[in-house]
């Protein structure tokens, strides 16, 4: 496979790492990657430096800051940030045949339905990714937390077609699932992320002072809580146990692990309120739900930005 990765930030890096390293000098599979600036530069001249336990350094086989004479490609997976998704996604349809398949691993709950709107005709597969990483400095992304596990498929489609997509990520070292239920696990995550990113940038603290910090912990149950009536109201079923999940993991995260929301408001970098906070208050208010926590965090952060 002719593979593209858009994005190489945390997610990005970290697919991106372990499929080059795999994959870049097979013969078989190409892996290319999609990124701009400094960052592209230095992974050009030095390659990708992917640090969790151990430090790797991978060379995709090109790498690519426009969409100008690019190759086409069999699958793209997308981890760009959610502002740039939708014009990065239009702006590849010239990479895109009718075979490629197109794997969104963003944060959200949308971003499935808004590929297929672009490419009606191909496969979408939807994704979510556990892994806590960010861009240190140019070609290095640094990995905090997470375990890495990708839980990608779709609800659509017959996943049953798409094991070689498995197959692919796990010789390269990816801990994934398919799964013919990838909305329950998109929902899972944003259950876990969203109102955790909410509460970390509007308290500028990490996830562990919030568990400890009875008014903010008060405030991240409020979100969670509405964040549920949100998802009954949208057809989500969801488990019994969301809300002890999203808790007990939680418990597990180092103290100082911030989102990537919250890092974004720190770094002055446009953050991903539009995918968390704004989503909610948006489809809140399209189904005449009352969220009062939402509101209040969304007109705060809003003002910040």
């Amino acid at each position: 496979m002719n593979v593209l990765v858009v994005g190489i930030g945390g997610i990005g890096g970290y697919l991106g790492a372990k499929l080059s390293l795999k994959y870049a000098n097979s013969g078989i599979h190409t892996i290319s990657f999609m990124q701009r600036g400094n960052h592209k530069n230095a992974i050009e001249t030095n390659g990708l430096s992917y640090i969790a336990k151990e430090r790797i350094t991978a060379r995709p086989n090109a790498i690519y800051d426009s969409v100008k004479d690019l190759p086409l490609f069999d699958l793209v997976i997308f981890s760009v940030k959610a502002k740039d998704f939708i014009s990065t996604a239009q702006s590849l349809k010239g990479a895109i045949h009718a075979e490629t398949i197109l794997l969104s691993t963003l944060n959200g709950v949308n971003n499935a339905k808004l590929l297929q709107e672009i490419f009606p005709e191909n496969i979408i597969l939807n994704g979510c990714i556990y892994v806590s990483a960010s861009i240190d400095s140019p070609g290095v992304v640094v990995q905090k937390g997470g375990a890495g596990l990708l839980y990608f498929g779709s609800d659509v489609f017959d996943v049953s077609n798409y094991t070689f997509v498995e197959y692919f990520f796990k010789e390269a070292g990816i801990k994934c699932e398919l799964t013919e239920n990838i909305t329950l696990e998109v929902w899972k995550k944003y259950f876990f992320i969203c109102p955790f990113a909410t509460v970390t940038s509007l308290y500028q603290m990490p996830i562990g002072a919030v568990l400890e910090n009875v008014e903010a912990f008060d405030y991240w149950k409020g979100l969670f809580a509405e964040l549920v009536i949100l998802s009954k109201s949208m057809g989500v079923e969801l488990e019994d146990n969301i809300f002890d999940a999203a808790l007990e993991r939680a418990k597990t995260i180092p103290y100082d692990t911030a989102t990537s929301m919250q890092l974004d408001f720190q770094n002055g970098i446009y953050p991903e309120i539009d995918v968390f906070t704004g989503f909610v208050v948006e489809k809140s208010r399209e189904l005449s739900l009352n969220v009062p926590f939402h509101n209040k965090a969304y007109d705060t952060l809003k003002q910040r930005i």
